[in-house]
């Protein structure tokens, strides 16, 4: 079953032609929403502004996967994977695909916007 099938027996609703999977998506807005650490099985919008910060900024394989399902908010195995892969390319420890103080510190340090800095 593809992952948009699964999201349309889960919510009810057709995500076809709503979702945008052009790489190079526009980052989210997030201000206004409160600081958190990311990880399987939350979702909301800060979840999709990580998706596209790893999507935009991550050229690995997993992130090409998530690329291909695109940012929809959801925290499954896509955004894990591709976060996993960002956390191992730029030597961040533990790679575990959990987003917390060290991803955070990391992607501000190195110039990318998006998530609370």
């Amino acid at each position: 079953m593809q992952l948009l099938d699964l999201f349309r027996q889960i919510t009810g609703q057709d995500y076809t032609g709503v979702i945008d999977t052009n790489p190079g998506m526009s980052p989210v807005d997030v201000s206004g929403l409160e600081v958190r650490d990311l990880y399987r099985g939350l979702r909301g919008e800060d979840v999709r502004a990580l998706q596209v910060l790893l999507i935009n900024h991550n050229a690995g394989p997993k992130a090409l996967e998530l690329q291909r399902v695109t940012a929809t908010g959801f925290f499954v195995g896509y955004t894990e994977e591709a976060l996993i892969e960002y956390q191992e390319q730029y030597k961040i420890t533990p790679a575990t695909g959990y987003f917390g103080s060290s991803t955070r510190a990391h992607m501000k340090e190195i110039g990318l916007s998006g998530l609370w800095w």
